[in-house]
C-alpha cells in the first residue's frame, strides 16, 4: 500500500485523549482504592471482635482512606477524559453548527505557567449565541500550541452544539504545525542541522547507555562489586552534558541572530 502524500493542507486528525494515560489512571486507581476499602474493611472487622476502640487503629484507618482518596482522584481524571471525549464524539454527529467568540483561555502544563512550555494544553472559554440567548462554554484543555495558535488567530471559530454541550469543529492542517508541541520550540531546532544532528546523538546515546547500564548492573549483582554500577553512571553526564552545551550554543547564537 503506498504511502499517503502529506502536504500543506492535509487535514490532522490528531487524538485529543490519551488511551494509555486513561488507562494507567484507571488501573492505579482501580488498585489504591480496592486497598484502601481492604484495609478499612479489615481494621473494622477486628474493631466487631475487640472489647475497646484502640488509638493505634487510627494510623491504618486514615492509611486506608489517603489510599482512597488518592485512588479516587486518579480515577476521576481518567474518567473525566473518557466523559469529554464521549461528549465530543456525540456532538459532531449530532450537534448543531454554530459559530463562537474565543473570550478567554486557560492551559495545563508539566512544567510552570511561566518559562518554557513544557507538555502543555489549551482550553478555551467560548461565546456564542443559540435562540437569540448568548451563552458561554469552557472547553476542556487539549489544544497543543499551534492548534492554540491558530484559534486565537481567527475572529471567530465553527463550533457544534448538542443540548449544553459545545464542540470546536475547525479542521487543523499540517501547515500550522511549526512548533513542537512538547517544548513549544519551532521545529527547526529537532529538524534542520546542526540541531537534528545532535539530537540523533543523544538518541542513540541514551539507548546504547541503557542496555549498558543493564549490562553493567548485572556485573554489579554477579561480581558484588558496585564499581561497575558507578562506572555506569558516570558515563551519562559525560556525553550527555557536552552534547547539550553545544546544542545551547547553537541555540543561543541563532535566538540572538533573531534579535
Amino acid at each position: 500500500m503506498a504511502r499517503k502524500k502529506i502536504d500543506e493542507n492535509t487535514v490532522i486528525n490528531r487524538g485529543q485523549y490519551n488511551i494509555g494515560k486513561i488507562v494507567m489512571l484507571t488501573f492505579v486507581g482501580g488498585v489504591f482504592v480496592a486497598l484502601g476499602i481492604a484495609i478499612i474493611i479489615n481494621i473494622v472487622s477486628d474493631l466487631k471482635a475487640a472489647q475497646f476502640v484502640k488509638a493505634v487503629i487510627l494510623v491504618p484507618i486514615g492509611m486506608g482512606l489517603l489510599l482512597c482518596v488518592f485512588g479516587g482522584v486518579a480515577l476521576f481524571l481518567a474518567w473525566k477524559d473518557v466523559y469529554h471525549w464521549v461528549k465530543k464524539r456525540i456532538t459532531k454527529k449530532r450537534g448543531v453548527e454554530g459559530f463562537a467568540v474565543i473570550t478567554d483561555s486557560y492551559s495545563i502544563s508539566e512544567g510552570g505557567k511561566t518559562g518554557m512550555n513544557i507538555n502543555r494544553y489549551y482550553g478555551f472559554v467560548l461565546t456564542y449565541e443559540i435562540n437569540g440567548a448568548q451563552k458561554t462554554f469552557k472547553t476542556d484543555p487539549t489544544f497543543e500550541i499551534n492548534e492554540y495558535n491558530y484559534l486565537k488567530s481567527l475572529e471567530q471559530v465553527k463550533i457544534k452544539i448538542y443540548k449544553d454541550y459545545v464542540v470546536i469543529n475547525e479542521e487543523f492542517r499540517y501547515g500550522i504545525y511549526t512548533k513542537d508541541s512538547y517544548t513549544g520550540l519551532d521545529k527547526k531546532y529537532f529538524k534542520d542541522k546542526p540541531y537534528s544532528t545532535i539530537v540523533k546523538l543523544m538518541s542513540w546515546f541514551a539507548i546504547v547507555w541503557i542496555v549498558l547500564f543493564i549490562v553493567m548492573f548485572a556485573l554489579t549483582v554477579t561480581l558484588k562489586n558496585s564499581a561497575f554500577v558507578i562506572i555506569a553512571f558516570s558515563i551519562l553526564p559525560l556525553v550527555i552534558i557536552p552534547l547539550g552545551i553545544i546544542y545551547a550554543v547553537y541555540f543561543f547564537k541563532d535566538v540572538g541572530k533573531k534579535q
